[in-house]
């Protein structure tokens, strides 16, 4: 490398399953491949992911001493964009939260009250089959 480059991997591929450690040698192979290549060139390392900023930290917690750290997140499917700051941690931008809470064809609101009445609807049903198999 003698330019630098915007690295977007997806963070499952990178990380792994979870906290499954035979995922780890491969992952710190790809870690050490990417510091080795910031010596010759300075880059970004972005990682997307559909996890939540919730589930990332407990994947973080699990992975971080083989996985290399993002300078980038971006998460729960592009709705939500960290930044690495000093120190490991990320600061989360909330210009682009702010604008897509602001925006009418976003509505964070909306997706958590559609998602939890259809989870309801299928716990529902679920016992609704229980009662009626007993």
């Amino acid at each position: 490398l003698r330019q630098p480059v915007l690295l977007v991997a997806e963070l499952g591929m990178v990380a792994g399953r979870g906290a499954v450690s035979m995922d780890d040698d491969r992952a710190a192979a790809f870690s050490a491949a990417w510091r080795a290549s910031q010596a010759l060139a300075p880059s970004l390392l972005v990682y997307t992911t559909h996890r939540c900023w919730r589930s990332f930290t407990q994947l973080w917690r699990d992975k971080r001493a083989a996985v290399a750290p993002p300078d980038v997140l971006l998460l729960a499917g592009g709705t939500r964009i960290a930044y690495q700051v000093g120190g490991g941690g990320w600061q989360e931008d909330s210009a682009w939260r702010a604008a897509l809470d602001a925006d009418r064809t976003w509505d964070r609101a909306a997706v958590v009250g559609a998602v939890q009445r259809a989870a309801q609807a299928l716990n529902s049903a679920a016992a609704a089959r229980a009662a009626a198999a007993a």
